[in-house]
């Protein structure tokens, strides 16, 4: 598990990007959540094909009931 906190001087600009990532063993682990996921909850983002064979994170985006984003993911070695 990797958490990754990002310090400011200055509260965040809320039209940046910011999300909690939990980042998956591999590209077939990110698509069985998925899978489990979409049948639940509204995708918010989807970059799986467009990261397949690209550098980058191989994942998507979900937004909790309260708006909070969680980025469910798997970086390319």
């Amino acid at each position: 598990m990797r958490l990754i906190f990002d310090a400011a001087d200055s509260a965040p600009d809320t039209s940046a990007v910011t999300y909690l990532g939990l980042e998956l063993a591999s590209d077939s682990d990110v698509d069985a959540l998925f899978e489990r996921v979409s049948k639940q909850v509204q995708i918010a983002r989807d970059v799986r094909e467009q990261y397949r064979h690209n550098t980058g994170s191989y994942g998507f985006f979900v937004a909790d009931p309260d708006g909070y984003v969680l980025k469910i993911f798997k970086y390319h070695d």
